[in-house]
């Protein structure tokens, strides 16, 4: 006979997210506690420079940039649209002073 868990799988569901969220919190406090509070929270959310890839994502980051330069080139400058917008009356125009 299979001796029967004390512990359900929702129970087992709850008790993981339980563990996650208190280490979530941990690391929260630990940031607000710090008196690196900005440079902290910068590290978390900030994106890593290029000098921090490793050399096989420096070589796909170059290559992206690379492709994007081209493409822009390729592209050419953006010819505005003549009259594209109209201009709203001056003050003086308005009145009658000039045209």
């Amino acid at each position: 006979q299979s001796a029967k868990s004390k512990w359900s799988k929702t129970d087992a569901d709850y008790l993981r997210v339980r563990a996650a969220s208190r280490h979530l919190q941990r690391i929260y406090t630990f940031v607000l506690t710090s008196r690196l509070t900005s440079v902290a929270c910068n590290m978390l959310r900030r994106r890593p420079t290029r000098l921090e890839l490793k050399p096989e994502d420096k070589e796909e980051y170059e290559a992206m940039q690379q492709a994007k330069a081209q493409a822009a080139a390729a592209a050419g400058k953006p010819v505005p649209l003549k009259d594209s917008t109209v201009k709203a009356k001056t003050t003086a125009q308005r009145i009658g002073l000039e045209k």
